[in-house]
């Protein structure tokens, strides 16, 4: 397994990247409106 992952690494990050970053932003999104829209 290490030794494929090592190989595959330079095609995988990029999409990991996008996806991680898009998720994280999707999520940082949906809180903040979630927080901002709680009747404090």
């Amino acid at each position: 397994m290490p030794d494929t992952s090592s190989t595959n690494s330079n095609k995988k990050p990029n999409y990991w990247l996008v996806f991680g970053v898009g998720i994280a932003y999707i999520l940082l999104l949906g809180l903040f409106t979630y927080f901002f829209n709680l009747p404090i």
